[in-house]
């Protein structure tokens, strides 16, 4: 079966990863690359932006 990246578009071989929050958890899945500059820095950021909400 062909999986392509819901981020990007390009074909990738491997498992694929979880695009929230950038799209959908539910739409599909995205390519190691998507989620290593895109996916995880914007949940850490998110992580950053809870963490100093809370704290004030």
């Amino acid at each position: 079966m062909k999986k392509v990246c819901y981020i990007c578009g390009t074909e990738f071989k491997e498992f694929g990863n979880n695009p929230y929050p950038i799209k959908d958890k539910d739409s599909g899945r995205c390519c190691d690359w998507c989620n290593t500059h895109l996916v995880v820095p914007l949940r850490q950021k998110i992580a950053e932006n809870t963490r100093e909400t809370e704290e004030k």
